[in-house]
């Protein structure tokens, strides 16, 4: 069983390790390229680091990259199996060392500590704060259900009317309702959202929704009947889930915020381009007015809403009819990435977590 956990936690290292790289590069595609990495291809490139993100990774590495002698990083940890030879062949004892090497200049320092316990208290910690951050979130959610529970839906005439048209137009088959409530009731709403997936249920803010204009409040509700359409809050529930696994790793957390950013994002060009350009005016002003009545800082939430990060004055320039159509770069920027990441992590074979044999006599 031990020696499950560890492989485990190596597998878990090395998947952080390949991620953190690919997060790191899509970042700077997005700082270089700017708005001109159009949503679709923002999207693309997202895709790559999420695979990355959920699939394991275990090699076993021979050698660290040396840069004018000096390793990167400089330290390793090692957990081996000790055996010893019994008749020409190697016997495991089960016992297992945890070996952490670190290079002080010109040579190694090396750590040893039981395998077993080292291998069980870290896997506790890393088990313990991934569920933390599940139950989090579940208690937010279910916090979240039984206040909408309390509140009436929405009977405005024009409202009803115009969900059931823009239902019509974007092949929605239930129907969805709309609650209009003040924010300190609702403190896990920001914005406008999204909650729930078998019964999902716009909820906007009183307050925002007031200060909008009638085709500024059309607007809004386009953008969340198109979250419900594509399923978005299951979306966010896998982002979540990563979010848990990758706890410990603050590149994930970033990547995640950017993520949802350029989600947002995503869901506004799938709008757009179905819209006249006066529209499309007053759908950028909607989340222009939306961004100057929301002074709340980014939080994780487990569901999906109009602006659920910052970043507006990109979506608004990602809105502009030039910024379209971006597959093709998308496509470009992910091979390259892909590229890159398998120069970094075969042709350098990066030594940083592994397991190896200890023969005793």
């Amino acid at each position: 069983m031990i020696m499950e956990i560890v492989e485990f936690l190596c597998a878990l290292f090395y998947t952080t390790l390949h991620s953190t790289a690919v997060i790191i590069l899509i970042l700077l595609f997005r700082k270089l390229f700017g708005a001109k990495l159009w949503s679709d291809g923002r999207m693309i490139l997202w895709l790559l680091a999420v695979v990355v993100m959920i699939i394991p990774v275990y090699p076993n590495f021979l050698f660290s990259y040396m840069f004018d002698s000096y390793p990167i990083p400089p330290f390793n940890m090692r957990f081996n199996q000790i055996a010893e030879m019994n008749n020409g062949f190697l016997m495991p004892t089960g016992d297992i060392e945890a070996v952490l090497s670190v290079w002080n200049g010109s040579g190694w320092n090396r750590i040893i500590w039981d395998g077993k316990i080292t291998g069980f208290v870290v896997f506790s910690i890393w088990i313990s704060c991934a569920a933390a951050f599940i139950v989090w979130q579940l208690i937010i959610y279910i916090k979240l259900r039984n206040k909408i529970r309390k509140f009436s839906y929405c009977h405005d005439d024009s409202i009803i009317s115009f969900i059931k048209s823009e239902r019509l137009f974007w092949g929605i088959n239930r129907d969805i309702p709309v609650i209009i409530a003040p924010q300190k009731l609702i403190k896990e709403i920001k914005c406008p959202s999204v909650v729930g997936v078998r019964h999902p249920v716009v909820v906007i803010p009183s307050e925002q929704w007031q200060q909008l204009t009638s085709t500024e409040r059309n607007a809004v509700i386009t953008h969340e009947l198109v979250h419900v359409k594509y399923n978005d809050n299951i979306k966010n529930y896998i982002l979540l889930f990563i979010q848990a696994v990758h706890w410990f790793n603050p590149f994930v957390w970033l990547a995640l915020k950017r993520l949802r950013q350029d989600f947002e994002a995503f869901r506004d060009s799938n709008i757009i381009r179905n819209l006249k350009v006066q529209d499309i005016r007053s759908y950028a002003g909607a989340i222009l007015h939306i961004a100057k009545l929301n002074s709340r800082k980014y939080s994780v939430k487990p569901h999906s809403g109009m602006l659920c990060t910052s970043g507006t004055g990109l979506r608004i320039s990602l809105i502009s009819a030039n910024n379209r159509k971006s597959v093709f770069t998308g496509i470009l920027l992910t091979v390259l990435s892909a590229v890159i990441v398998f120069v970094i992590f075969y042709k350098f074979q990066l030594d940083i977590v592994g397991t190896y044999i200890t023969v005793i006599p």
